[in-house]
């Protein structure tokens, strides 16, 4: 699953547009916010930690 929306970030508009540092911050945001969305649509009550 994680890999499913990293790769969903990792796409050219993202990557010209950060910084090296700030892409690092925002995919990691994408995901947190992907996964808790996920968590909601299921309801499996699972939550993986980022940071």
């Amino acid at each position: 699953m994680i890999q499913k929306y990293r790769k969903a970030f990792r796409v050219r508009e993202n990557i010209d547009f950060y910084s090296e540092e700030d892409f690092i911050v925002a995919e990691r945001k994408f995901m947190k916010y992907a996964l808790l969305q996920e968590e909601s649509a299921t309801g499996s009550g699972r939550l993986i930690k980022l940071s």
